[in-house]
């Protein structure tokens, strides 16, 4: 998670996920550099098999980050996506 020198305390919200068994990495930055910024500061100091952006705007279907994990491991590919619908 990034967080983009809003201001906002959001170690509440954290706390929360990490008690449901989520590995949740703060990557802090002190000016707003917008999110463009904050991603690529997390693609800079993740070492991980894959990284996944949500907006404030998105919403996935329920299993979605799972049925992408799961193809992208068993075809050993490297991006996958998934389709969307624009309202």
């Amino acid at each position: 998670m990034s967080i983009d020198g809003d201001g906002e305390d959001y170690q509440d919200i954290i706390n929360t996920y990490r008690a449901r068994g989520l590995r949740i990495r703060v990557v802090n930055s002190e000016k707003n550099y917008g999110p463009g910024h904050a991603r690529q500061a997390v693609i800079d100091t993740t070492m991980c098999d894959y990284i996944m952006f949500l907006d404030a705007d998105d919403l996935f279907m329920p299993r979605a980050v799972e049925v992408l994990y799961t193809n992208a491991k068993a075809k050993n590919y490297d991006i996958v996506r998934g389709s969307f619908i624009r309202e």
